[in-house]
C-alpha cells in the first residue's frame, strides 16, 4: 500500500459519510486516522489535497448543521467542493456527479437541523427563569404594545403579559410557563395559577390599550403526562363553560411550531447565545 492508495481510501469514506450520514463527527474521525496512517509514507499532493478536503467539508457540514445563517458565509463548501475537483484520484466524470450531490446534502441538513436542534435545545433547559427570558426575548421580535416577565411574589399565575393587536382587537395574553413535562403535582400548582391570572387584573398602567379580551397560556417545554391529561382537560372545558375563560394549553411542539413557522430562529439563537444556553 501507498500513500495515493491510503489518501483514496480517506477520500472514498469520507465522500460516504457525507453523503449518507452527513456527519462531520466521522469525517473528523477518518482525518486523525488519515493522519496516523499517512506518517509511514512520504507526502505526495493527493493526500494533502485529500486532508484539506476532509476538513473544509467537515467543517461546512457543522456549521450548516449549527449555525446555517453564518454558514453560507463562510465560504467553506464551495473551497471544499473546489478542491474536490482537484484531485487527481478521482475520474472527472465521478467529480463532476459528487459536486452537486454534496451540495444538496450540506443544503438538506440547514433544513432538517432547523428543527431537530430546536426541540433538543428547548428540552434541555432546566430553569424556569431562563425559559421565561427566552420566550420573551421571541414575543419581542413581533413588536407588542407591552410585554413583561412579571414572575415574583406578586404575579398571581402570570410569568410573562403581552399585549398585541388582532383582528382589530386588542388582545391580553398572560404566560404562565412551567419546565418539562406537566405531571400531576405540576398541574395542581399550575391549575391555581391559572385561576389566580384571571382573578387578578393586570394594573393599566403600562398599557396603551384597554384589552377586549384576555387569554390565559399555559407554556411548557415539555408534554402532558397522560394521566393528567383527562383532567387537564376536563378543567379547560369547565373554564369555557362555566365561565367563559380563554385558557390553551402549548407544549414543546406548539413551542417549536411557532418558532419555525414565524421565522424566529435566528432570534432564538440570538436568545440562546445572551443567556448561556448551548446549542444541542
Amino acid at each position: 500500500m501507498n500513500a495515493r492508495a491510503v489518501a483514496f481510501g480517506v477520500l472514498i469514506a469520507s465522500l460516504n459519510q457525507l453523503l449518507t450520514a452527513g456527519s462531520s463527527s466521522e469525517v473528523r474521525r477518518i482525518q486523525e486516522q488519515f493522519k496516523r496512517e499517512i506518517r509511514a509514507f512520504a507526502s505526495s499532493p493527493e493526500s494533502d489535497l485529500v486532508e484539506q478536503f476532509a476538513i473544509l467539508a467537515a467543517d461546512s457540514f457543522e456549521g450548516f448543521l449549527r449555525n446555517p445563517e453564518i454558514e453560507v458565509t463562510t465560504g467553506n463548501l464551495p473551497a471544499a467542493l473546489e478542491l474536490l475537483k482537484r484531485i487527481p484520484l478521482l475520474d472527472e466524470g465521478v467529480a463532476n456527479a459528487v459536486v452537486p450531490a454534496l451540495g444538496r446534502k450540506a443544503f438538506s441538513e440547514a433544513l432538517g437541523a432547523q428543527q431537530t436542534w430546536i426541540y433538543r435545545t428547548l428540552e434541555s433547559i432546566k430553569d424556569e427563569r431562563t425559559l421565561q427570558r427566552i420566550v420573551l426575548r421571541l414575543i419581542q421580535s413581533s413588536s407588542p404594545s407591552y410585554a413583561q416577565i412579571l414572575h415574583g411574589p406578586l404575579e398571581y399565575g402570570k410569568d410573562i403579559v403581552v399585549v398585541v393587536r388582532s383582528d382589530n382587537q386588542v388582545i391580553l395574553r398572560m404566560y404562565q410557563l412551567k419546565i418539562g413535562d406537566i405531571t400531576t403535582a405540576v398541574w395542581t400548582d399550575a391549575r391555581r395559577e391559572l385561576e389566580d391570572m384571571f382573578l387578578v387584573p393586570v394594573s393599566d398602567f403600562q398599557l396603551r390599550d384597554a384589552p377586549d379580551t384576555r387569554e390565559g397560556i399555559l407554556l411548557c417545554n415539555g408534554h402532558c403526562n397522560p394521566y393528567v391529561q383527562p383532567v387537564m382537560d376536563a378543567w379547560y372545558r369547565e373554564q369555557e363553560r362555566d365561565h367563559r375563560r380563554q385558557i390553551r394549553f402549548e407544549h414543546l411542539d406548539d413551542l417549536v411550531g411557532w418558532i419555525t413557522r414565524e421565522r424566529l430562529i435566528s432570534e432564538l439563537r440570538a436568545a440562546l447565545e445572551e443567556y448561556g444556553v448551548p446549542i444541542i
